[in-house]
Protein backbone atom coordinates (compact mmCIF):
# COMPACT_ATOMS: atom_id res chain seq x y z
CA UNK A 1 0.00 0.00 0.00
CA UNK A 2 1.48 3.52 -1.01
CA UNK A 3 0.50 6.06 1.80
CA UNK A 4 0.89 9.07 -0.90
CA UNK A 5 -1.93 7.64 -2.94
CA UNK A 6 -4.67 6.87 0.39
CA UNK A 7 -7.31 9.35 0.85
CA UNK A 8 -7.24 11.23 4.11
CA UNK A 9 -8.73 9.81 6.95
CA UNK A 10 -8.75 6.38 5.04
CA UNK A 11 -7.35 3.05 7.38
CA UNK A 12 -6.25 1.01 4.91
CA UNK A 13 -4.71 -1.30 7.60
CA UNK A 14 -8.23 -2.13 8.88
CA UNK A 15 -9.69 -2.71 5.86
CA UNK A 16 -6.98 -4.92 4.76
CA UNK A 17 -7.68 -7.11 8.10
CA UNK A 18 -10.82 -7.44 7.65
CA UNK A 19 -9.66 -9.02 4.08
CA UNK A 20 -7.65 -11.37 5.89
CA UNK A 21 -4.71 -9.31 5.15
CA UNK A 22 -1.79 -8.47 7.96
CA UNK A 23 1.03 -5.85 8.07
CA UNK A 24 4.21 -7.10 7.12
CA UNK A 25 6.54 -4.36 6.73
CA UNK A 26 7.29 -0.58 6.52
CA UNK A 27 9.03 0.35 3.25
CA UNK A 28 10.46 3.08 1.64
CA UNK A 29 9.97 3.68 -2.75
CA UNK A 30 13.53 4.87 -3.59
CA UNK A 31 14.93 6.98 -6.80
CA UNK A 32 18.28 7.03 -8.52
CA UNK A 33 19.55 8.50 -11.18
CA UNK A 34 22.65 7.77 -10.89
CA UNK A 35 24.70 5.61 -8.54
CA UNK A 36 27.27 6.90 -6.31
CA UNK A 37 30.83 5.44 -6.05
CA UNK A 38 31.44 2.85 -4.07
CA UNK A 39 34.05 0.81 -2.00
CA UNK A 40 35.42 -2.59 -4.14
CA UNK A 41 33.83 -5.50 -3.53
CA UNK A 42 35.24 -7.34 -0.14
CA UNK A 43 38.27 -9.74 -1.31
CA UNK A 44 36.40 -12.67 0.81
CA UNK A 45 32.78 -12.42 -1.50
CA UNK A 46 33.01 -13.83 -4.69
CA UNK A 47 30.31 -12.58 -7.17
CA UNK A 48 28.25 -14.11 -9.85
CA UNK A 49 26.13 -13.80 -12.40
CA UNK A 50 24.31 -16.99 -11.85
CA UNK A 51 23.59 -19.43 -15.10
CA UNK A 52 22.08 -22.40 -13.89
CA UNK A 53 18.69 -23.02 -12.11
CA UNK A 54 20.65 -24.00 -8.85
CA UNK A 55 22.55 -20.82 -8.67
CA UNK A 56 19.32 -18.80 -9.27
CA UNK A 57 17.53 -21.11 -6.66
CA UNK A 58 19.96 -19.86 -4.04
CA UNK A 59 19.44 -16.37 -4.73
CA UNK A 60 15.94 -16.85 -2.86
CA UNK A 61 17.68 -19.08 -0.29
CA UNK A 62 19.80 -16.79 1.00
CA UNK A 63 16.68 -13.96 0.63
CA UNK A 64 14.49 -16.69 3.22
CA UNK A 65 17.56 -16.77 5.23
CA UNK A 66 17.70 -12.91 5.93
CA UNK A 67 14.13 -12.38 6.31
CA UNK A 68 12.69 -15.58 8.20
CA UNK A 69 10.03 -16.41 4.99
CA UNK A 70 9.70 -19.62 3.44
CA UNK A 71 10.07 -18.40 0.12
CA UNK A 72 10.28 -22.00 -1.70
CA UNK A 73 7.09 -21.59 -3.26
CA UNK A 74 8.46 -18.63 -6.08
CA UNK A 75 11.55 -21.61 -7.04
CA UNK A 76 9.34 -23.50 -9.48
CA UNK A 77 9.15 -19.57 -11.49
CA UNK A 78 12.16 -17.00 -9.91
CA UNK A 79 14.24 -19.82 -9.21
CA UNK A 80 15.18 -20.72 -12.66
CA UNK A 81 17.59 -19.66 -15.32
CA UNK A 82 14.42 -19.21 -17.91
CA UNK A 83 13.25 -16.20 -15.52
CA UNK A 84 15.54 -13.59 -15.55
CA UNK A 85 16.03 -14.03 -19.36
CA UNK A 86 16.13 -9.95 -19.85
CA UNK A 87 17.09 -9.68 -15.66
CA UNK A 88 19.91 -9.83 -13.42
CA UNK A 89 20.36 -11.91 -10.49
CA UNK A 90 23.98 -11.65 -8.56
CA UNK A 91 24.62 -14.22 -5.83
CA UNK A 92 27.70 -13.80 -3.85
CA UNK A 93 29.36 -16.55 -2.59
CA UNK A 94 31.94 -17.04 1.03
CA UNK A 95 33.98 -20.32 0.78
CA UNK A 96 31.88 -21.41 -2.01
CA UNK A 97 28.81 -21.01 0.06
CA UNK A 98 25.63 -18.03 -1.13
CA UNK A 99 26.14 -15.57 1.51
CA UNK A 100 24.05 -12.67 -0.57
CA UNK A 101 22.08 -11.55 -3.15
CA UNK A 102 20.41 -9.18 -5.33
CA UNK A 103 18.30 -8.61 -8.51
CA UNK A 104 17.84 -6.38 -11.55
CA UNK A 105 14.49 -6.37 -12.87
CA UNK A 106 13.97 -3.81 -15.73
CA UNK A 107 10.61 -2.88 -15.48
CA UNK A 108 8.85 -0.16 -17.90
CA UNK A 109 12.20 1.46 -18.62
CA UNK A 110 13.92 1.57 -15.24
CA UNK A 111 16.29 -0.96 -13.61
CA UNK A 112 14.38 -2.19 -10.59
CA UNK A 113 16.81 -3.94 -7.54
CA UNK A 114 14.95 -6.46 -5.43
CA UNK A 115 16.01 -9.43 -3.38
CA UNK A 116 18.45 -7.89 -2.14
CA UNK A 117 19.49 -9.85 1.19
CA UNK A 118 22.71 -11.06 3.23
CA UNK A 119 22.56 -14.29 5.09
CA UNK A 120 22.86 -13.46 8.88
CA UNK A 121 25.79 -15.03 9.68
CA UNK A 122 27.55 -12.82 6.82
CA UNK A 123 26.24 -9.26 7.32
CA UNK A 124 27.34 -6.28 7.73
CA UNK A 125 30.29 -6.63 5.51
CA UNK A 126 29.27 -5.10 2.25
CA UNK A 127 28.01 -8.19 0.72
CA UNK A 128 24.78 -7.35 -0.07
CA UNK A 129 26.04 -3.78 -1.34
CA UNK A 130 28.55 -5.55 -3.55
CA UNK A 131 25.82 -8.20 -5.12
CA UNK A 132 23.70 -5.06 -5.78
CA UNK A 133 26.33 -2.91 -7.78
CA UNK A 134 27.37 -5.68 -9.77
CA UNK A 135 23.68 -6.25 -10.71
CA UNK A 136 22.96 -2.63 -11.56
CA UNK A 137 26.68 -2.67 -13.45
CA UNK A 138 25.79 -5.82 -16.12
CA UNK A 139 22.16 -4.24 -16.47
CA UNK A 140 23.46 -1.00 -17.38
CA UNK A 141 25.65 -2.86 -19.78
CA UNK A 142 23.08 -4.98 -21.20
CA UNK A 143 19.96 -2.52 -21.02
CA UNK A 144 21.66 1.04 -21.05
CA UNK A 145 22.33 3.43 -17.75
CA UNK A 146 18.79 4.03 -17.07
CA UNK A 147 17.53 4.93 -13.73
CA UNK A 148 17.14 2.88 -11.33
CA UNK A 149 14.47 2.04 -8.51
CA UNK A 150 13.97 -0.17 -5.26
CA UNK A 151 11.71 -0.19 -2.43
CA UNK A 152 13.90 -0.44 0.88
CA UNK A 153 13.58 -1.40 3.94
CA UNK A 154 14.21 0.66 7.33
CA UNK A 155 17.30 -1.26 7.89
CA UNK A 156 18.37 -1.18 3.96
CA UNK A 157 17.40 2.76 3.46
CA UNK A 158 20.40 4.48 4.74
CA UNK A 159 23.03 2.26 2.65
CA UNK A 160 20.71 3.02 -0.31
CA UNK A 161 20.55 7.17 0.47
CA UNK A 162 24.40 6.77 0.53
CA UNK A 163 24.40 5.12 -2.93
CA UNK A 164 22.47 8.22 -4.07
CA UNK A 165 18.83 7.11 -3.89
CA UNK A 166 16.10 9.65 -2.55
CA UNK A 167 13.04 8.18 -0.98
CA UNK A 168 9.83 9.18 -3.55
CA UNK A 169 7.30 7.43 -1.42
CA UNK A 170 6.11 5.22 1.70
CA UNK A 171 4.58 2.11 1.67
CA UNK A 172 3.66 -1.01 3.70
CA UNK A 173 3.90 -4.22 2.67
CA UNK A 174 0.84 -6.70 3.79
CA UNK A 175 0.69 -10.52 3.57
CA UNK A 176 -1.70 -13.00 3.80
CA UNK A 177 -1.99 -13.82 7.66
CA UNK A 178 -1.93 -17.61 6.84
CA UNK A 179 1.82 -17.01 5.57
CA UNK A 180 2.28 -15.23 8.55
CA UNK A 181 1.63 -17.72 11.32
CA UNK A 182 4.13 -18.23 13.53
CA UNK A 183 5.79 -14.81 13.04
Amino acid sequence: MTHEALQPGVDAASALDNCGLATMMPMTGMLASRISPGAPAPESIELEVPQDDRGCSAVLDVNSLAYGMDLDAGKELIGTRSFWTGHVPVLGLVDGKPACAAAVVMVDGYRYVALVATDPAHQRRGYAEAAMRLALEVAGRQHGERPTVLHATDAGRPIYQRMGYEAIATHTLFMEKRFLAGH
